[in-house]
């Protein structure tokens, strides 16, 4: 499981495991918590209408949920968007700032880290947008993980949860109001 050991990266996968009988609400719900509990707000960005005048833009930051066939091919899949404020109709692509998968493993695909009666799911960032300053809404990328792994964690003494970046340290929110430049 080498390739899975990278506790600073919010690229490497971070898999979740719980023993048979844990009654807890499931590898969904630690998400769907996650999800409520990371900061959302509105952010100011450079708009460059032309080379002579700069503007800001309010844009809402907000994270999106998708269970069912809008999550395929994963099991559950969330993605933190800034779109301009007051805009309506389903996010696109391009207001994508990351975008995470949670697949439910079937039994036995993680052994022999995760004993083969145990219920897994695995945790993938699958979209990241890269700014001049940097990886945009990383602050938030790495509190949703913290979140769902410690959320897994709280299930059960037995739980087991390995993989990339899945602890928080409080000096990694240090996001600035201006994003980036747009335009």
């Amino acid at each position: 499981m080498n390739r899975f050991d990278a506790p600073e990266s919010v690229f490497a996968p971070i898999i979740a495991a719980v023993p048979p009988g844990t009654t807890w609400a499931g590898f969904g719900n630690c998400a769907f918590a996650a999800k409520s509990a990371v900061p959302i707000a509105k952010v100011s960005y450079w708009v460059k209408p032309n080379v002579f005048k700069r503007t800001y833009e309010t844009r809402d930051r907000a994270v999106l949920a998708m269970t069912g066939e809008d999550a395929n091919p994963f099991t559950y899949r969330f993605r933190l968007y800034d779109r301009v404020h007051g805009q309506t109709g389903a996010v696109t692509l391009s207001e994508t700032l990351w975008e995470i998968g949670i697949t439910e493993l079937k039994d036995g695909l993680c052994t022999p880290a995760v004993p083969a009666d145990y219920k897994s799911a695995i945790l993938q960032t699958s979209v990241l947008k890269y700014a001049p300053t940097g990886l945009t809404g990383a602050p938030q990328l790495a509190l949703f993980r913290h979140l769902w792994a410690h959320g897994v964690l709280a299930a059960t003494p037995d739980a087991i949860v390995f993989g990339g970046q899945s602890h928080w340290q409080d000096e990694w929110w240090n996001e600035k109001i201006t994003e980036s430049v747009v335009g």
